[in-house]
């Protein structure tokens, strides 16, 4: 297997991982929000991926197999080797990704990329009870491993509008190729209010008033 991981960034990054690395920065420009219906941003994202790929492929031409890593996940090497070392051939494979809500008291976990995995949303869980192993799903994005053949097949990734999305191994072909479809739960990656504001993280303070009107709310509902 010749692996080849590629990234999108404004400036170039680097990957602690023993396999070639691909950072594309060409045709970077601000980009705000975060919708998932914004056809401008979706297509932009897409298409940079698809060139990063092409001048990956270039630079690493007996590339048969690619990682596709969103920037914010360059600094979990450990993680990413390994998301690598439980890769198979046949698979198309996910690190799970992950968010700590600190809105009531009690904090919960959700699953972040809830566009990639859509079985996940709506769900909770607590930080010491999250799913383990290998779980199939309907798609994997953001830091997962598939065959460059599902992305050629396909003529590049494209975006879908039922629902919006981009980036998902449902943007691919996988299914001529009879890939499995895998989320590594033993793999976790997170994201935080650091790198996304909307993660919610409150004082202890407001965490208590809005425990209080959810109890309240409960208690009505009764």
């Amino acid at each position: 297997m010749n692996l080849t991981a590629v990234s999108i960034s404004r400036d170039p990054k680097s990957l602690d991982v023993q396999v070639p690395f691909y950072c594309h920065t060409q045709g970077w420009k601000p980009v705000l929000g975060r919708d998932n219906a914004d056809m401008v941003r979706l297509r932009y994202i897409t298409d940079r991926y698809n060139a990063a790929i092409e001048k990956a492929l270039e630079i690493y031409p007996a590339t048969d197999h690619v990682l596709i890593i969103d920037s914010y996940y360059l600094h979990f090497a450990p993680e990413v080797a390994t998301l690598i070392s439980h890769y198979q051939s046949g698979w198309m494979l996910g690190a799970s990704i992950w968010q700590e809500n600190k809105q009531y008291l009690r904090p919960t976990v959700s699953y972040y990329d809830t566009m990639s995995v859509q079985e996940f949303v709506g769900k909770y869980w607590r930080k010491n009870d999250l799913p383990r192993g290998l779980i199939p799903v309907s798609g994997v994005g953001a830091c997962w491993i598939f065959p460059l053949k599902a992305w050629q097949n396909s003529d590049g990734f494209e975006v879908k509008t039922n629902p919006y999305e981009m980036m998902t191994s449902r943007c691919i072909d996988g299914v001529s190729l009879g890939l499995k479809t895998m989320l590594d739960c033993d793999v976790k990656l997170w994201r935080t209010p650091e790198d996304n504001p909307d993660i919610p993280s409150y004082s202890a303070w407001k965490r208590l008033v809005m425990s209080i009107g959810m109890w309240r709310r409960k208690i009505k509902a009764r």
